[in-house]
């Protein structure tokens, strides 16, 4: 992996975060991991994502190369490299550890200040901004049409890892559940998370009433599955049951599949939707 800095570069910026992290530089903090900006004399301001990896358990991912931040940084690469717009990756740090506990980091480019992908959606909704929401629709279609086409899985593609950026512009952000999928067919329930997670992080920013999230969901059926005009979405399945669903012909949709996706077979579609306990239905059979 090739990076921009130098490594005399990286050196000092791991010695100045191991000291110590201010306050006035963190955007994002939980636990054992925290996303930083700093300020660099020759690239401007930077992004740094950094993390806790200790113990033995921290060996052996520094061995197999197993850890978050090995993770992350493949997805920044895979994605890239098939033109999803992600941050450019720019240096990895060993951090001696600091006040804070972390011993890794990887820096990216500063993509500014932005909302997320819920954020901007809920506000298009609202306002009735049709012509701007399909826009953004086509992007998140676009994304998950084109990682599937060229061999990998994203297991956390909620619509909340969207960063919508002040010019207009979309980025996808924190990819490091991306993976390259050897077999597809083996790899039905990763798929199956994937798309749930991202139909249910599209319900959970709009709702299920009025249509929107009804004709998203067709229409991510019809782009993940060209041949399949006839399916049609059918209902949305929350975990405990009890949640709203819509009725096709009287009768309740419960187990919702998805047709065969290019060898893949039909794969019933989950996940735990980022803390929500949901799993969500997307298509049946017309």
């Amino acid at each position: 992996m090739s990076t921009v800095y130098s490594k005399a570069s990286l050196r000092e910026m791991s010695e100045q975060l191991s000291e110590d992290v201010e306050d006035d530089t963190v955007i994002y903090r939980q636990r054992n991991r925290a996303v930083v900006r700093l300020v660099d004399e020759v690239h401007g301001t930077v992004v740094v994502k950094l993390y806790t990896v200790s113990g033995c358990r921290g060996f052996g991912q520094r061995l197999l190369g197993t850890g978050s931040g090995d993770y992350e940084s493949r997805g920044l690469v895979a994605l890239a490299q098939i033109g999803v717009r992600v941050p450019r990756l720019l240096g990895r740090l060993r951090l001696k550890r600091n006040g804070l506990g972390f011993t890794d980091g990887l820096v990216m480019e500063d993509l500014g200040d932005g909302m997320t992908g819920a954020e901007y959606l809920r506000g298009l909704v609202r306002d009735e901004q049709v012509g701007a929401r399909l826009v953004f629709e086509e992007y998140l279609l676009n994304m998950a049409a084109t990682i599937v086409a060229n061999g990998l899985v994203d297991t956390d593609p909620g619509i909340v890892n969207s960063l919508v950026r002040a010019d207009g512009t979309f980025c996808r952000l924190d990819v490091e559940m991306v993976r390259r999928v050897r077999n597809r067919r083996l790899a039905s329930k990763d798929y199956g998370k994937m798309f749930g997670r991202l139909l249910g992080s599209y319900a959970m920013a709009v709702g299920v009433e009025g249509g929107v999230f009804e004709d998203f969901a067709l229409r991510f059926c019809e782009a993940m599955h060209p041949s399949a005009q006839s399916w049609r979405f059918t209902g949305l399945v929350m975990a405990d049951d009890l949640a709203r669903r819509y009725r096709n012909g009287g009768e309740v949709a419960g187990g919702i599949v998805l047709p065969d996706l290019d060898g893949v077979g039909g794969m019933r579609l989950g996940g735990d939707l980022e803390g929500y306990g949901a799993g969500v239905g997307a298509a049946a059979a017309g």
